[in-house]
């Protein structure tokens, strides 16, 4: 069996953490121009998914476990960002 998470979130792990990192030391990097789609994943649903697959003894099976919503890095950031902190976005790096 084979699990292909999206990006995981939660948990004061995994790249939404870095995001805010940097958007606190005033300065994010956007690669693309943040027209790219993001897959997400929170860690306690990836986990369930985790012991779903072994209960139901899935084998010779690809799962792709996402979230559902089509969401941009860019929407992901200004999301972030009207928490309060500003910063300088960089672009297309």
């Amino acid at each position: 069996t084979v699990i292909r998470p999206g990006h995981v979130y939660g948990g004061g792990g995994g790249l939404v953490s870095l995001f805010f990192s940097q958007l606190e030391k005033k300065e994010m990097i956007l690669i693309a121009g943040g027209e790219n789609f993001w897959p997400m994943i929170h860690v306690d649903d990836l986990a369930h998914a985790y012991v779903l697959a072994a209960e139901k003894e899935c084998n010779h099976m690809v799962f792709n476990i996402v979230d559902g919503c089509y969401v941009t890095l860019g929407e992901v950031i200004n999301k972030i960002s009207t928490l309060g902190i500003s910063s300088k976005i960089i672009k297309d790096l």
